[in-house]
């Protein structure tokens, strides 16, 4: 029996080795947490803190420089931070959280050669989407001119701009839609006979599906072209008149 438990270890141990090959270095398990947590969802203006953390075994038995990489979105859209440090945990903060902060976090750890990921973790930011700003440049065109709408947004991309018109000057209908990981986004919009005057615009966040109202609307001021003829007056035709109204002076006299 314990011959059999011998031969166990010593292949565990080989495996062990195989595993860390030259770096020395197996991470065992990645787990990325969060505080605080709330089944209806974090208020909005709280501080959240992420912390990665990573069971991580090697030869030499201390402590390797860790790289600790934070991300956002469920396919790792944006890099929020990365640091380097020996110990094996590390933490990001979401400073005066906004419902935009909604949506998956992980994180990721690599050791020497070795690479390890967290599972995706959902968090949910309540609260109402900031009103958006809505311009046009320029604002007065003719027909034929090209302007760009403009939809700017203080909330936390990957956001969903959306434009819309207002048929009649009536209920808003959507004109154009834009899923951007800025902050602005702009359309260009040809004037033409059927161009309408007044436009708004919206945000949305995917991952929370909340919208934000509709911003102010602004009215795009289209003129019309009218040809002028100038007619040109001959100089001797106005010599004549001149002549004509002297000589009629004269013989007034």
């Amino acid at each position: 029996m314990l011959k059999a438990n011998f031969f166990l270890w010593i292949i565990l141990l080989f495996h062990v080795i195989k595993t860390m090959g030259a770096s020395g270095v197996i991470i065992n398990s990645v787990k990325l947490k969060y505080n605080p947590t709330d089944a209806g969802g974090i208020k909005e203006g709280s501080n959240i803190t992420l912390t990665c953390s990573v069971d991580i075994l090697t030869l030499s038995g201390q402590s390797p420089q860790i790289s600790y990489l934070f991300y956002k979105g469920q396919t790792q859209d944006a890099l929020l931070k990365i640091v380097t440090i020996q110990a094996q945990e590390s933490q990001y903060l979401i400073q005066s959280a906004r419902p935009s902060h909604s949506g998956y976090y992980s994180c990721k750890v690599e050791a020497e050669s070795q690479r390890e990921e967290s599972a995706s973790t959902f968090i949910t930011v309540t609260g109402n989407l900031q009103t958006p700003v809505f311009t046009i440049h320029p604002m007065e065109v003719i027909l034929g001119d090209s302007t760009e709408l403009c939809c700017t947004s203080e909330e936390i991309p990957p956001l969903t701009f959306i434009f819309y018109t207002y048929k009649n000057g009536l209920n808003p209908v959507r004109l154009h839609e834009n899923s951007s990981k800025n902050k602005t986004v702009t359309h260009q919009l040809r004037v033409t006979t059927d161009t309408e005057k007044n436009y708004s615009c919206t945000i949305e966040v995917p991952a929370a599906r909340s919208v934000s109202k509709h911003s102010e609307v602004v009215q795009l001021s289209v003129q019309t072209v009218t040809s002028q003829v100038e007619i040109p007056v001959p100089v001797a035709w106005i010599l004549a008149t001149a002549l004509f109204l002297s000589v009629s002076t004269v013989c007034s006299n």
